[in-house]
């Protein structure tokens, strides 16, 4: 019996778009999987892919290829794409919601605590991007996370328990980002350790020509500088956090402030553009 027949057999009667396993393969099933016929699952011959009692896969892709890791614990309820690249790892723990596409390359390392919510629960869009590129992402349990993430060039996101980021937000991490439990990200809001591109004029120019039309696509890491975000801060609409930028805990950080190498004391009201502490609570 082939390969493919074996998977069939283990997931039981379940119509399947495409399904292809190479040998040398490593695939465990616990339990009852549910997989809509949309779902396409691409395993190479070095990779591991694990799928735990309870699973439903309604729509996208799951891809392991090139000695990469993904283990999918319990109960977890998937739509969109998550793809393991290039020995890299991905573990999302149980009770997770995703609706979004999760990509870890580069040997990088993506773990989702349980009972987490990677998207939205009332739409069929695909509203968040998460990108790991030979760095490191970690969510708490029951993070609620709507906007788009990308670590790169082996940075470092901490995202601690019951923390959310709202809709349209962005976080680039490509040193250090550790936000704390409890932290009420609204919308549109922005957090970088990085510069994101060179300052030198130069340099960027020939990025910019030397990547066209993907964009300004950086091969060298630019000037960072962590950032740090306390338990319970609540961070309004619209603002900017850059780097370098300490929140103490319990603090506010009102609309459209722009934060930039800042450290706040805890217990602080912030709000103006150019973010200035207005009284403590």
């Amino acid at each position: 019996m082939s390969v493919s027949r074996e998977l069939f057999f283990w997931l039981g009667a379940i119509k399947v778009w495409l399904l292809r396993v190479m040998l040398g393969k490593n695939i465990e099933v616990d339990g009852i999987v549910r997989l809509s016929p949309r779902v396409r699952i691409e395993i190479d011959k070095t990779s591991n892919l694990k799928l735990g009692r309870g699973c439903k896969v309604f729509s996208g892709q799951i891809i392991a290829k090139n000695g990469s890791k993904i283990v999918m614990d319990d109960g977890l309820r998937i739509s969109g794409k998550i793809e393991a690249d290039k020995g890299s790892k991905i573990y999302i723990r149980s009770g997770v919601v995703i609706n979004g596409q999760l990509s870890v390359g580069g040997g990088g390392r993506l773990e989702v605590g349980e009972k987490s919510l990677v998207g939205r629960l009332e739409t069929s869009e695909i509203v968040v991007d998460v990108f790991v590129d030979g760095g490191m992402m970690k969510l708490g349990k029951c993070v609620k996370l709507e906007g788009n993430v990308g670590v790169r060039f082996g940075g470092v996101l901490l995202m601690g328990d019951y923390s959310g980021i709202g809709e349209g937000s962005k976080i680039l991490c490509d040193d250090q980002i550790t936000i704390g439990g409890c932290v009420l990200i609204s919308y549109d809001v922005s957090i970088y350790d990085t510069n994101t591109h060179t300052i030198d004029w130069k340099k960027r120019h020939g990025v910019i020509v030397k990547s066209f039309p993907k964009g300004a696509m950086e091969i060298n890491k630019p000037e960072t500088k962590g950032v740090e975000i306390g338990d319970d801060v609540w961070i309004g609409e619209r603002v900017s956090i850059l780097k370098g930028s300490k929140i103490g805990r319990r603090s506010v950080i009102g609309t459209n402030c722009v934060v930039s190498n800042m450290k706040i004391p805890a217990n602080s009201v912030v709000t103006g553009n150019k973010a200035k502490i207005v009284r403590k609570i």
